[in-house]
């Protein structure tokens, strides 16, 4: 709950809130899954939950919520994909968000990669931040994949196995 301070102290010091008294008198406590079992432990998959959807019938990774958040219209059998960017020095990864990558900089290796890598079945979206998508037509079988985020290790441990572009000196 978040309100503005009242008389220069917290709002939960400051005065009476009797909906919030009401709600904590009650109102009832517990535990919910939101995660189905087996399903990764992620946000994406929880509020899937939260909105009433069935996660183990309906997710299909980040990539196709965010598709759908850009206007990225998918194609029956077209896989979406994340693209994040990442930060790579010495053949390690450095920075899972790019140094937290301003979008317009981003945009511009996202157009380097469609140029170089992008097909008429392949193609790279510009996103937010260090976060985008590739689109892959008749990819469903992409969903099948297991990707490991990069979160999910130490920074600096975990060794580049990825594609590498060269990218122009004015980037």
């Amino acid at each position: 709950m978040a309100r503005r301070p009242v008389g220069g102290s917290h709002h939960f010091g400051g005065g009476q809130d009797t909906n919030l008294d009401r709600m904590a008198a009650e109102g009832l406590v517990g535990m919910t899954r939101t995660v189905p079992e087996g399903m990764e432990p992620s946000s994406a998959v929880a509020c899937m939950s939260v909105l009433g959807f069935d996660p183990s019938l309906y997710y299909a990774g980040r990539g196709p919520i965010e598709a759908l958040a850009l206007g990225i219209d998918l194609e029956p059998g077209q896989a979406a994909l994340r693209c994040n960017l990442v930060t790579i020095q010495d053949d390690r990864m450095r920075s899972y968000t790019s140094g937290h990558i301003p979008s317009r900089e981003s945009h511009e290796l996202i157009a380097l990669l469609q140029a170089k890598l992008g097909s008429p079945r392949v193609a790279f979206h510009p996103g937010v931040g260090f976060r985008h998508i590739v689109t892959v037509k008749d990819g469903a079988s992409l969903l099948e994949s297991e990707c490991t985020p990069p979160t999910t290790f130490p920074i600096a441990w975990w060794p580049i196995i990825s594609l590498r572009v060269p990218v122009p000196s004015c980037c």
